[in-house]
């Protein structure tokens, strides 16, 4: 073992101990030279939005069904669950948002956008955006404009789905009105064919005449059997004179009891016609009723869905807007200085050491 080479801490403390001078003079030129590439580096300004985005609030009703409408009066609360904020701060950090915010702050180029923006979800659940520009103004617009591209976002995608939406109940109205205009048609064309404008009358007056009719008849039926015994009482007495007699009254009433029946047969028969002409207008009138109903329902909605985009609340709430900095958050002299120092003391040491090991050549050289 050369007994030249240090070993031990101490060694290696005296070594540096004896070229203090090199160790002092890099750091002290390190440091010089952070400090002052500092100083001639471009001044880097910070804006910073926070916002955070509310829980969808329950659609409110203004066509209720008593007439009267109401409007939320809760304060919007912002989503809590973390699978939500990272699927906002994906959003934020999207091609979409970036053209939004490039949109409306032109100054700053999309390229700049993804490397001098920062967004983060903070333990509160609200919504960072940190943007950096030489410009201290530009650095706050920036800023200011994320939550504005959010929010539009949100307003654009949620307008697209209830345009459609609205198409599609324009053109439920509008077949629903086409299918009623054919079911009234139907009604008025049924109602004219039957020839009939009260068919309940024309059923209670059917059901008096049959009834009259059958009191008739069974009136009618007595009376034949009446004749019946007398032709018989008339045979056991041989009256011969008053059988003729009997037999023109039997059959003139034979006559009269067919046609009864056959009178109240065709009632019954008109009667069944009626009740089944009333089931149809009943289910004519319900077809009617039901798209009535429908229409009127469609539209409501309708109208429904029409006030409720024209009240639409910002979904994006705003808790501190990005006001122009007025100290540059880059660069950092004094940090870069203490860096560079720190920097300079090891780069020293091993200068140092360096310096040292080649004396100890030299005299390893000079001694052969």
């Amino acid at each position: 073992m050369n007994a030249t080479e240090p070993q031990t801490l101490l060694d290696y403390w005296l070594i540096v101990y004896r070229h203090r001078y090199i160790v002092l003079l890099t750091v002290v030129t390190a440091f010089l030279t952070a400090l002052v590439g500092s100083l001639f580096l471009p001044r880097i300004y910070e804006g910073v939005e926070e916002f955070y985005v509310s829980e969808s609030p329950a659609a409110t009703t203004y066509f209720t069904p008593d007439g009267s409408g109401g409007a939320s009066r809760e304060p919007p609360l912002p989503v809590i669950l973390q699978e939500r904020e990272k699927s906002f701060q994906g959003i934020l950090e999207s091609y979409t948002i970036l053209q939004r915010v490039n949109k409306a702050v032109p100054e700053k180029p999309l390229d700049d956008l993804t490397k001098d923006v920062d967004i983060m979800a903070t333990r509160n659940h609200v919504l960072r955006v940190r943007v950096r520009d030489r410009s201290p103004v530009l650095a706050a617009r920036v800023a200011n404009a994320y939550a504005a591209a959010l929010n539009n976002f949100f307003m654009s995608t949620s307008a697209q789905r209830q345009e459609q939406s609205s198409t599609n109940m324009v053109n439920q109205i509008s077949d629903t009105k086409a299918k009623l205009a054919r079911a009234s048609a139907n009604l008025q064309n049924f109602l004219a064919r039957i020839g009939t404008a009260n068919l309940d009358r024309e059923i209670q007056e059917t059901m008096r005449r049959k009834a009259d009719m059958q009191a008739d008849l069974e009136q009618t039926q007595i009376r034949l059997k009446a004749i019946d015994s007398r032709i018989v009482s008339a045979r056991e007495r041989q009256l011969s004179t008053k059988l003729d007699d009997y037999y023109v009254d039997r059959a003139a009433m034979r006559v009269e009891a067919k046609a009864k029946t056959q009178a109240v047969d065709e009632l019954t028969r008109r009667a069944e016609q009626l009740a089944s002409q009333q089931r149809q207008e009943e289910d004519y009138h319900a077809e009617v009723d039901r798209l009535q109903k429908d229409l009127q329902n469609l539209t409501s909605s309708y109208e429904e869905a029409r006030a409720q985009v024209a009240s639409r609340e910002d979904q994006v709430v705003v808790v501190k807007d990005a006001q122009v900095p007025k100290k540059p958050v880059l660069p950092l002299p004094a940090m870069n200085a203490l860096i560079g120092a720190i920097l300079g003391v090891i780069g020293g040491m091993y200068l140092a050491f360096f310096y040292d090991y080649l004396l100890r050549i030299d005299v390893t050289r000079q001694g052969a």
